[in-house]
């Protein structure tokens, strides 16, 4: 693979390279050219180039490897570079398998019905009837917070609800124009990086399950963990995923099978 130009060296392949490596699954692949200056600036690969084994018949089946090492020195004689080229494989043994963590919590605004406001009560947006001869207003009306009245002679309807024949109003509605409030669920998203994506593939199995994040914040009650997104960013993969609150998620839909 030698390039000369007009007798003046470019780019050529030393004797004995490329230099193969490494027990399967983990190989390294060392090529080591001399260079000339202006050769560095069209010839020199970049990071994360895969290996052109199409080049090399001996390693045809090695292309998945890719420029993880360079280095670029001036050789005794000052005339020229030597650049050395390792490729290797960001998947295999020898590469770290630690994961690296972030953990953010967000909240997301959103209209709620007035019935989850833990102060709620059931007179804000309903108003109360009873049977014709029936006057007296109940005690219990100013503190319900359920629509159940245990009597026969008393019963809750909507604001726009038609009194049914035989009924009376006896209470109007607190808040008659109240049907939503503003609220909002606390979200927890998690960043992992790491140089193999296996250890990540292996933790997005728990996606849409019951599962509480790395930190909670102090916040109480369940957590659903979302789906998550798995990209490689430079030579890390990074997945991301959010773990959405709530006071009580139903185990049936979400628990394990």
């Amino acid at each position: 693979m030698a390039a000369v130009v007009n007798g003046v060296l470019v780019w050529e392949l030393q004797a004995g390279y490329p230099k193969l490596s490494g027990k399967q699954g983990d190989e390294k692949i060392v090529a080591q050219y001399a260079a000339s200056v202006a050769a560095l600036e069209t010839q020199l690969p970049a990071f994360f180039t895969p290996f052109d084994a199409a080049a090399w018949p001996s390693c045809y089946n090695l292309s998945y490897l890719i420029l993880t090492e360079r280095s670029v020195e001036p050789d005794a004689a000052g005339q020229h570079y030597v650049v050395t080229l390792t490729y290797s494989n960001p998947e295999g043994e020898a590469t770290s398998s630690t994961v690296t963590e972030e953990v953010e919590l967000t909240s997301q605004d959103e209209s709620v019905p007035i019935e989850q406001n833990p102060n709620y009560l059931t007179n804000w947006n309903n108003r109360l009837i009873a049977k014709g001869g029936f006057t007296a207003t109940p005690a219990w009306w100013a503190t319900a917070r359920t629509k159940v009245t245990g009597s026969e002679y008393y019963a809750w309807i909507g604001v726009s609800d038609q009194v049914p024949e035989g009924w009376v109003e006896l209470q109007a509605a607190v808040k008659p124009h109240l049907s939503t409030f503003l609220g909002g669920v606390k979200v927890v998203r998690v960043t992992k990086r790491s140089r193999t994506k296996t250890a990540l593939q292996n933790d997005a199995n728990d996606d849409y399950k019951l599962v509480d994040p790395p930190e909670k914040f102090g916040i109480a009650g369940d957590w659903l963990r979302g789906g998550s997104s798995i990209k490689r960013d430079g030579k890390y993969w990074v997945m991301t995923v959010d773990f959405t609150n709530a006071r009580n998620i139903d185990g049936d839909v979400y628990g394990e099978a």
